[in-house]
């Protein structure tokens, strides 16, 4: 959370626990580490900065305390691609991965990421239009890569990957099309591990008639979907907007609760899993 207007590249940040009402400030970035990155002087497209908690592993989470929790903040340049990660057994900022875009084999700075997800220890970065490809940062090990799109068509704006079981990874898409006005998830799963994606098996699943869908937050497990009414017959009336949770293992639907902010769901933030360590913190 930003205090304040963005004037800073790396602003205050305050980790909160909504549920609670209580929060953390963290210790703003070393001048050293801020120094580390080439500001631009166009600051809308020359950088971007984007914070976000770390879920631990299993494998983490058998060797640290259960109150551990870090938080990464990317930044991406006109020229590199940086990383700084917040430790709370340390209380500590640190720099981790730094590489120029053509040590990523990525022409030139992209213009924006669509959308960011948490899986499996890695973030994944899906790249603008035109671009076939994903940036991963595996957070065990802090190092960059790039990974293929899997085969196939698409909603490149809508897009979420998800853990799918047994070490697998997930990747879904809506999509609406024909006569019937019949909404439709793309699903396909990475059936082997590697470097790359390797074989998907791909799936569309009905999510019937004249409703639209969008992907506007999740987890690992569960997506937040929103649900548009798109009535058969011209009305006057403004449409039905809910909210539905999506299952990942189970591909079942779950209405949630109407959405009444007139925004479209364009700024959900999906509570789960925090850890208790912010019991003991300052409220809101």
């Amino acid at each position: 959370m930003a205090e304040g207007p963005s004037i800073s590249m790396f602003p205050e940040l305050v980790v909160c626990d909504p549920l609670h009402r209580r929060y953390i400030l963290l210790p703003p970035l070393p001048d050293g580490l801020v120094a580390s990155v080439e500001r631009q002087d166009d600051e809308f497209l020359g950088w971007s900065c984007e914070p976000s908690l770390i879920p631990l592993s299993d494998e983490e989470a058998a060797l640290v305390e259960e109150t551990t929790f870090r938080v990464i903040w990317s930044a991406s340049c006109k020229t590199n691609m940086a990383v700084f990660v917040f430790s709370s057994t340390t209380g500590q900022w640190r720099a981790t991965a730094s590489q120029t875009w053509s040590d990523l084999v990525i022409d030139r700075q992209p213009l924006y990421f669509i959308r960011r997800h948490l899986v499996g220890g890695c973030v994944y970065w899906v790249l603008p239009m035109n671009n076939t490809d994903l940036l991963v940062l595996d957070t065990r090990t802090m190092e960059f890569s790039i990974a293929d799109l899997p085969p196939g068509q698409w909603n490149r704006q809508d897009i979420a990957i998800v853990d799918a079981g047994e070490g697998r990874l997930g990747m879904l898409s809506t999509g609406y099309g024909n006569a019937n006005g019949e909404s439709y998830l793309c699903y396909t799963i990475r059936q082997n591990k590697g470097e790359s994606f390797g074989e998907w098996q791909m799936e569309k699943i009905s999510l019937g008639s004249w409703y639209r869908y969008r992907i506007v937050g999740g987890t690992e497990k569960y997506l937040i979907l929103l649900r548009i009414e798109t009535p058969k017959y011209l009305s006057l009336s403004p449409p039905i907007m809910e909210f539905c949770k999506l299952d990942v293992r189970t591909m079942q639907v779950e209405r949630m609760c109407a959405e009444s902010s007139g925004f479209s769901g364009s700024k959900v933030c999906l509570y789960a899993d925090f850890p208790p360590s912010l019991l003991s913190s300052p409220t809101v």
